[in-house]
């Protein structure tokens, strides 16, 4: 057992929640210091792991170690309980899943010392998720040496923790503490401190290692992990940082820093708020500016008059100036990374109904919603929920302004970015007419978890009748109630149709022995409450790695449903395709149809003349696309007959003298019959020629006639 008996120099405050997997490297390498006059404060933060099991090891074994067990409250409450119950005269922190370089404790202490200064901060090795080191200018982004802190030095100082050393005889002066209930507690520490300190030295050494973990707080700010209360909290920690400077008579001195840092925190809050919840942040922002009585520190005209506009509730201009400084920046606004959690719309009767398309299918969409509209049922009501990665403002906007007549109908558009990013959806099995988002209803049961059950529509089709009716529909047991695909439900080994090997595919690789219930995917109708109890979305994943052809999600979700899926009759999903035999049989006649789907190439938009077409064409009447739709067919129309009018016009000389290629032809043929050798070679290689001649003069007489 490790024991000491010497003074305390340096308290390390080690924060723990559910860290076991890495919580034995980090304390070997404080144990290892070089410096032995430290305490290490390890705050269980009520951890459901194996993390009490390894600190109670570790400090039976080593005195330095000191355990202090609490109910889960968060980083902020945990560090708190440390700098309470901390003895050394100087703090350090680390995280559970980091580590100390061996002498790190020992070259920062004497720094700090020698050069009599407020805070040391030392460089940093970064790891990646591979375990190679990589290097951020962030980590360390000053000319190394002692400094006298300058206003913007203290506004540009990077708010990490664990790379710093902090006199506890100033903590405990100012007061300074972990704002608890915050996500950005370190930054409010960080800026308290340097507020009231004069010096810092920057000590050009890599001690501290700090290790990319998944669902560490910098991976949730960058996979949409961060609520949008986490994103308003900024504005927060301003308010709560004014409070302090006021109370220690610090403000006066530390205006400029002020002002740096809010336009800091405001600007990048910005980056990060989705459109929908942009009012909601300037109404926040608006309320702490006119909570900050003291106005002297808003001296750049340009800022101000955007705190004017916020402080006067004209957010309107102020989203607009602020997503001009976002351009200028050369930045982007991250819709996805904010989203709050997804419930019903509604309290009663609602009927959650899921889409997946993207900014181009919006006017198509809008017809099909067209088509719910005029088959509402005022005493039901109607939750769309629309999953994408790129709609547009203006065409969200477009199809608000199409609900808005309806109060039984709500209309939300939840970004999958986030989703697409964390299982590089990307890399999957992708045609290369599509767009990974055909791949976003796998993770409905996800997204729409505090549902029981949802519909999912495609966007090429039309309602003919109340999809509360769907919904209201029993699933018989199964986690998904689907139709047959019109084409792949009939295939067999001995008569593949369209889609050779495909029987073997399914076999093998999808695990579908019998293709007879393989449904189309278009329309579902889905147990969520079963999906997430049966893990379906860890299926999804595996199956969606090694599908590799013949279709997208529409295979997995087969192979996942296999022997789960009810079979609806097919006036639910009434697939038109090409005007095929399979086609004709299963049509009914329209009253008795439900939902048209179009499935074919040849869309209704693209092909008026097809089955139902017409029927399409009415809903799209009512459609706010519905001259953006026109006028696209139209140019469509138009861009093909000029190119076949351009292609008569490029015709090719075996056009004008076809008649004379064609008895040419035929004579080199029957001479390369009658010799042989050198001449029987030639003659081949000439009627070759006037072959593919003769061809294209063919193809030219047929492009004239479609033209014609």
């Amino acid at each position: 057992m490790t024991k000491t008996h010497l003074p305390v120099q340096v308290s390390i405050i080690v924060p723990v929640y559910n860290a076991g997997k890495y919580l034995e490297s980090c304390l070997n390498s404080l144990q290892s210091q070089t410096l032995k006059e430290i305490e290490i404060l390890c705050i269980n933060d009520g951890s459901a792991d194996n993390s009490e099991t390894i600190l109670d090891i570790y400090s039976r074994n080593d005195s330095r170690i000191k355990v202090i067990t609490t109910a889960n409250r968060g980083p902020a409450a945990a560090r708190n309980t440390g700098l309470d119950n901390a003895s050394g005269a100087y703090i350090m922190f680390c995280d559970a899943d980091d580590s100390y370089c061996p002498s790190m404790c020992e070259e920062m202490l004497a720094v700090l010392g020698d050069k009599n200064v407020d805070i040391v901060m030392c460089d940093t090795n970064l790891y990646n998720r591979q375990g190679k080191i990589t290097h951020n200018a962030y980590y360390f982004p000053f000319q190394s040496g002692r400094h006298t802190l300058k206003q913007d030095m203290k506004a540009g100082l990077n708010v990490y923790l664990w790379n710093k050393i902090f006199r506890k005889s100033k903590i405990d002066l100012f007061g300074i503490r972990f704002p608890e209930g915050h996500k950005s507690d370190d930054n409010l520490f960080v800026y308290q401190y340097v507020a009231c300190s004069e010096s810092v030295y920057f000590l050009n050494q890599r001690l501290y290692n700090h290790f990319d973990r998944e669902n560490s707080i910098m991976d949730l700010y960058h996979s949409a992990g961060i609520k949008f209360q986490d994103i308003l909290d900024k504005m927060d920690i301003m308010e709560i940082f004014y409070v302090f400077l006021k109370r220690n008579a610090l403000f006066g001195s530390n205006k400029e820093m002020f002002s740096q840092l809010f336009w800091n925190e405001l600007f990048y809050a910005w980056i990060n708020v989705p459109n929908q919840w942009a009012e909601n942040f300037l109404s926040r922002c608006s309320e702490v500016l006119a909570r900050i009585d003291d106005k002297s520190w808003r001296t750049e005209d340009i800022k101000n008059f955007l705190y004017e506009k916020i402080e006067n509730h004209n957010f309107f201009e102020a989203s607009q100036a602020l997503d001009m400084l976002v351009v200028q920046n050369k930045r982007t606004r991250r819709r996805y990374v904010v989203q709050e959690e997804i419930f019903p719309a509604f309290l009663k009767n609602d009927i959650p109904v899921v889409f997946n398309f993207d900014d181009a299918y919006c006017k198509y969409f809008s017809v099909v919603l067209q088509s719910i509209l005029a088959y509402a049922d005022k005493a039901e009501n109607y939750d769309l929920i629309v999953l994408n990665d790129d709609i547009s403002l203006k065409n969200q906007e477009k199809l608000l302004v199409q609900i808005a007549p309806y109060p039984n109908v709500s209309l939300r558009f939840y970004n999958m970015e986030a989703y697409k990013e964390k299982y590089q959806i990307g890399k999957w099995f992708i045609k290369p007419h599509m767009k990974p988002a055909v791949y976003y209803r796998l993770f409905i049961a996800e997204v729409c978890k505090n549902f029981d059950r949802v519909v999912y529509l495609d966007s090429d089709l039309i309602l003919n009748t109340d999809i509360a009716k769907l919904y209201a529909l029993s699933l018989h047991g199964k986690s998904c109630a689907a139709v047959r695909d019109t084409f792949v439900s009939h295939l067999s080994p001995g008569n593949e149709l369209c889609f050779p090997g495909f029987c073997s595919y399914a076999r093998n690789i999808l695990k579908i022995s019998d293709l007879s219930s393989y449904f189309n995917s278009g329309v579902m109708l889905l147990d969520i409450k079963k999906m997430r109890k049966g893990q379906f979305l860890e299926i999804f994943l595996e199956t969606a790695k090694k599908n590799h052809n013949f279709f997208h999600d529409q295979n997995v979700l087969n192979s996942a449903f296999y022997n789960d899926v009810f079979l609806l009759e097919n006036c639910w999903n009434t697939q038109i395709n090409s005007g095929s035999v399979l086609d004709l049989l299963q049509i009914k006649k329209l009253s008795d149809i439900k939902i048209i789907h179009f499935c074919s190439k040849n869309k209704p938009w693209k092909d008026s003349r097809g089955m139902f077409a017409y029927l399409w064409w009415q809903h799209a009447l009512g459609s706010p696309f519905y001259d953006e739709i026109v006028t696209e067919k139209i140019s469509e129309e138009v861009n093909r007959k000029l190119a076949l009018q351009i292609q008569f016009f490029k015709f090719p000389k075996s056009i004008l003298f076809y008649r004379k290629y064609k008895l040419r032809y035929w004579r080199t043929k029957i001479l390369s019959f009658l010799f042989w050798g050198p001449k029987h070679l030639k003659y081949q290689q000439k009627m070759m020629l006037l072959k593919k001649e003769l061809k294209e003069a063919k193809a030219f007489f047929k492009g004239r006639e479609a033209c014609i």
